[in-house]
């Protein structure tokens, strides 16, 4: 499971490459995280679950 980010001039993206829709959501979650906020200066504290809902796979992930 993988991310990479994608550089464009006006806006910032990433590709996600997975075995199975959970790493699909597990990565994308790690990729957005990377591009807000530099993740080794972070320390986890806490778990936090999340929940989505769409009518098919890709309404779920823009959801989630």
């Amino acid at each position: 499971t993988t991310f990479e980010i994608l550089e464009h001039t006006a806006d910032t993206g990433f590709r996600v490459t997975a075995s199975s829709f959970e790493e699909l959501l597990s990565a994308s979650a790690a990729g957005l995280a990377s591009i807000v906020l530099d993740c080794d200066a972070v320390r986890p504290l806490e778990t936090v679950e999340i929940a989505a809902r769409g009518d098919d796979i890709e309404s779920l992930t823009v959801n989630f």
